[in-house]
């Protein structure tokens, strides 16, 4: 069963540069849906919350098995609000 994420991806014109990473839930947990189109619908409630001028943009990505079982094994996953 394939586990989707959060992926943030920051661009060049940030004054911190280029960079890309699993986005976090402000425990710091990854955050890990079960379904692809719930967790765009959370990428895009975020994207729509942040100033149109910023250099980071968040899209659903399907995570690598390893990952998404060693996320799993910590805790539930993620529900779109």
């Amino acid at each position: 069963m394939p586990y989707y994420g959060i992926w943030a991806r920051r661009g060049a014109s940030s004054i911190f540069g280029p960079a890309e990473a699993w986005n976090k839930d402000l425990d710091g947990e990854f955050m890990v849906f079960d379904n692809e189109k719930e967790t765009q619908s959370v990428a895009d409630t975020i994207n729509q919350s942040i100033s149109p001028l910023s250099a980071v943009h968040y899209a659903a990505r399907e995570m690598e098995p390893g990952l998404a079982e060693a996320v799993l094994a910590l805790g539930p996953l993620h529900a779109a609000e």
